[in-house]
């Protein structure tokens, strides 16, 4: 995406409409099966995907119209699959990947 995510994602982070701060994606709807996204997490900055948020971007998009009830986010981090009924559970799925390991020391 050409989106400038990591110029604006510090201003709208800290934005005084949002004081405790904020986390949120940017998404772009390819077709009705599929949406392209980046995430923006607070005291963080991009990451490579995060599953709340694909399954916000894949509910509003859904109660929007622009995609059916099943749909691909494409993320940095690889593709995730929802799918929403709009009578209940967001269901998710996708691949668990370790993106680093470290060491915790006091």
């Amino acid at each position: 995406s050409d989106f400038p995510l990591s110029q604006l994602g510090p201003e709208v982070e800290q934005h005084k409409m949002f004081p405790n701060r904020i986390n949120f994606e940017v998404a772009n709807v390819i077709s009705r099966r599929q949406i392209e996204a980046r995430v923006w997490e607070r005291g963080v900055g991009e990451t490579l995907a995060c599953g709340s948020g694909a399954c916000a971007v894949a509910v509003v998009a859904q109660l929007l119209g622009y995609i059916d009830n099943k749909v691909d986010i494409k993320l940095p981090g690889g593709t995730l699959e929802v799918e929403w009924d709009k009578a209940g559970e967001v269901l998710l799925g996708g691949p668990a990947e370790i993106v680093f390991t470290g060491e915790w020391s006091r």
